[in-house]
């Protein structure tokens, strides 16, 4: 027996901006293929690189490659 677990769109709407919505993008984004990016806390303009072995570097992308900053 399947579960229908369509929801209706105003539902999921109204949940995107809570606890539930951003756990929700959190595992999504963290389902994807390595490295992950994350914005760099206290640093605009700049990214981190979370690659599969925890390892975290800094940089931005330059012409769609990232380039590390040091």
């Amino acid at each position: 027996m399947s579960r229908d677990v369509r929801r209706p769109v105003s539902e999921c709407l109204a949940s995107v901006d809570s606890e539930e919505g951003r756990k929700r993008v959190a595992q999504y984004l963290n389902s994807l293929p390595f490295p992950h990016y994350e914005s760099a806390p206290d640093q605009p303009g700049l990214l981190v690189r979370v690659d599969e072995d925890g390892t975290r570097s800094l940089g931005r992308f330059v012409d769609g490659a990232f380039q590390l900053v040091q």
